[in-house]
Parts: structure tokens; sequence; C-alpha cells
């Protein structure tokens, strides 16, 4: 069976000598564990791509992959990959496997788009980020709690 989907690369590792295992956030907001074989051009970190996923043995792997976004700019400063590292690892803790959270992936392809732009200081972007994440993760909106 094979779909194809928007997704964020938020983290990969090794596996074996030709493939890595990547974690990414589909447009739909859930967390995918998937192997790829070759095609490292089109899966970097910190990138947006669009994926052709293969199911066999309960396990996704890609069959076509082309990127769509690489946000250089999230290179362009250490504190802009340690940002772009920080918002990586707060959607990946985040989101779950088929729970879907579609305002996930926007966030976080708007967060990547925003620091790879360099238009908004990155401590102005963190805390937008973490506000916005803390909502989705199910925590009330502070702003609007009334304290008595």
């Amino acid at each position: 069976m094979y779909r194809t989907t928007k997704a964020l690369i938020l983290r990969y590792a090794p596996y074996g000598d030709t493939a890595r295992i990547l974690t990414a956030l589909d447009e739909e907001g859930e967390k995918l564990t998937i192997t790829a074989h070759g095609k490292f051009n089109a899966v970097q970190l910190y990138s947006c791509s669009e994926l052709t996923l293969r199911t066999s043995k309960g396990r996704l792997s890609i069959s076509e992959a082309r990127t769509i976004a690489e946000f250089r700019g999230l290179r362009s400063s250490v504190e802009a990959l340690e940002l772009a590292a920080y918002t990586a690892k707060a959607l990946e803790r985040i989101a779950e496997s088929d729970v879907p959270e579609p305002a996930l992936f926007r966030l976080g392809a708007r967060t990547w788009n925003a620091i790879s732009e360099g238009k908004l200081p990155l401590k102005e972007l963190r805390k937008a980020f973490e506000q916005r994440a803390a909502m989705l993760a199910g925590f009330a909106d502070f702003r609007e709690l009334e304290i008595t």
C-alpha cells in the first residue's frame, strides 16, 4: 500500500551502511518512523519533503521523495540551528503516532520558515513557538486565565 504526504524531517539515525531511520511529522500531524534506503538528498534534517511511502509488514519505507523546502537559513548561525533542533525535539515529543494534529505540522513549518528568513529575533520566535506548542499539547492558554 502506498501513500503520498508532506513531512518535516525531525531526526534521523544511520541504519546499516546504506539506510537511515527517519522520524518525521507528516502534514496530518502524525509522527512517523520511516526507513530510507538512499534518497538522502530529499530527506535532509530540518527540511520539508514530499514522500511516497510504502507499507510493508507494518513498516514504512520511502518509494519516492523530493524536497519541498530546505530552510537554508536554519544553518546561518549556531543559534538558529539550535532553535531548529529545539523545535524538532519538541514537535517529536508532542506528536503521537496514529493521533493526527495538523496544526503541529503547520507550526513546525512556519517556525522553521521564520527562523530561516531571519525576520524576527530568535528569542521572540522561541517564545511564540513554545506558547503555541504548549496549547497544542493540551495546556491552557495562560493569557486567557484569570487569577483570583
